[in-house]
């Protein structure tokens, strides 16, 4: 072996057979991916879920410490919350303005809106609520001398979220049928979803910090950012079954699905609600 290799020609030929076979292997896994995308990303989204929950398992049975343990159990419970918000905000590219160009009436005050202008009501919602929520938010902490818990803010969050599917769900249902939807119906939903996503996304990645130990720290961290990825397997789930059933969208698949996701968001509510009445109550 180190005959063949102490010879520059042999090593030249070596190397060269390296990066042909290199590139040759990213080529046919490339196409593979281009073939069949969609599958290798809910393959390796499972991946992602079932290493996550191993990670988490593994984490809290290497803790000692009581405290410790309910924190990483805290956690977990926060980031199935913020799975299910994010589950809903990754409907509206999806499912949403697949169905607006037809479901929706997009005349509004003598103007006609185009689809695309809806995705920038998001970015437009953050930009300008975000300064105001800070002192806002900065000011409460102050008069409480001591900062908001992220349950009441997770809460107020799915709070809003709650608001948002229950009014698409509620004008989805009371439209006439084969009419279309109001515009600011969907303005008023997805500027509704882009308040909360001002509460849940800030807060969400201060909990490693707040929670977890500094061992454990950046590992769920990792783990926090994989909710992305999992809330966009489950919005693409959603979608697809809305989408089997029927060969378009109509008002009463929207008012079906964002009914259920209505239900679904105000228990969730109420569990975080119970929460924090026994956390004051074990703190009194």
């Amino acid at each position: 072996y180190l005959t063949y290799h102490s010879s520059p020609t042999n090593r030249l030929k070596h190397q060269a057979t390296t990066l042909i076979t290199v590139f040759v292997t990213v080529g046919v896994l490339s196409h593979a991916v281009f073939l069949a995308g969609e599958k290798i990303h809910k393959q390796l989204l499972y991946i992602v879920i079932l290493l996550s929950g191993t990670l988490i398992y593994k984490a809290w049975r290497l803790t000692t410490s009581a405290k410790e343990r309910k924190n990483i159990v805290t956690f977990t419970a926060f980031m199935g919350v913020s799975i299910c918000f994010w589950s809903v905000f990754l409907l509206t590219p999806i499912m949403l303005m697949t169905f607006i160009p037809e479901g929706v009436n997009l005349h509004w005050h003598g103007q006609q809106l185009e689809p695309q202008w809806l995705d920038s009501i998001d970015p437009v919602t953050i930009v300008l609520l975000t300064p105001m929520l800070s002192i806002t938010i900065t000011k409460i902490n102050a008069q409480l001398r001591q900062e908001i818990p992220s349950s009441v803010i997770f809460a107020i969050a799915m709070a809003i979220t709650f608001a948002a599917t229950a009014s698409l769900a509620y004008f989805s249902h009371t439209t006439a049928p084969h009419t279309k939807l109001p515009a600011w119906s969907i303005i008023l939903y997805i500027g509704l979803l882009a308040v909360a996503e001002l509460f849940i996304t800030p807060e969400g990645y201060t909990l490693p910090s707040k929670l977890i130990s500094p061992k454990f720290r950046g590992l769920f961290t990792g783990i926090w950012m994989s909710c992305m990825g999992i809330s966009s397997l489950i919005a693409s789930e959603i979608s697809q079954n809305t989408l089997s059933k029927h060969e378009n969208f109509k008002l009463t698949n929207i008012s079906t699905t964002y009914g259920n996701l209505t239900i679904l968001i105000g228990v969730l509510i109420l569990t975080i609600v119970i929460m924090i009445k026994k956390k004051n109550k074990v703190q009194t």
